[in-house]
């Protein structure tokens, strides 16, 4: 307890002000993400228990999301599709960190247990080399106990990410990934592989 107060008052008088401040802040940022979820939750097409959705997360065509119990979705994250008829399907206890870009226009399915670090941009179509050309869906599939880490860009051609994978921060993922192997790098390459 006493570990805990000492990072936000030193214990003289001018502190004690400022800890009641960040009290007050994060009681209330508390609350707007409880309303965030709330209001979330009825619009999604399916919603599971126990989610979190944070405030300034903005969706587009939520009634084409899944989100299964107990995973999370951080501050200003945008979650978007270039089709109205594209589907993301979140799996349960993964968790989206936040200022993610995600991209389900190909559908995107993130199974279990995923984590997904802050900064990570997912791409599923492509224009090819005609920017204005309409968009083509590439369908991405994560697999479970992934861990995707900060600032990652995944591309269109990737397909799949096997299950207990590691990729590497800031790496660009321009094709598949290989289950219980670890990336890394730009473009990202096979580093090792993970004991089974």
């Amino acid at each position: 307890m006493i570990n805990r107060m000492c990072k936000v008052w030193n214990g003289k008088l001018l502190g004690m002000p400022m800890a009641f401040l960040i009290f007050i802040r994060v009681f209330l940022f508390s609350v707007m993400d409880k309303l965030n979820t709330i209001l979330w939750s009825y619009n999604l097409g399916r919603s599971g228990k126990n989610i979190l959705i944070q405030y300034s997360t903005i969706i587009r065509y939520p009634k084409k999301i899944s989100i299964g119990d107990g995973s999370r979705i951080g501050k200003k994250c945008q979650i978007s599709s270039e089709f109205s008829d594209s589907i993301f399907d979140l799996g349960e206890n993964s968790f989206i960190n936040k200022k993610c870009l995600i991209d389900f226009s190909g559908g995107l399915t993130i199974n279990n247990n995923v984590t997904i670090s802050e900064g990570v941009k997912i791409e599923t179509h492509s224009h090819g080399l005609d920017p204005r050309s309409r968009p083509e869906k590439k369908p991405l599939f994560i697999d479970g106990n992934v861990w995707i880490g900060a600032h990652v860009t995944i591309l269109p051609n990737v397909s799949t990410i096997g299950e207990n994978s590691i990729i590497g921060a800031g790496s660009i993922v321009t094709k598949d990934v290989k289950p219980f192997s670890i990336i890394a790098g730009n473009p990202a390459k096979h580093i090792k592989d993970i004991p089974r």
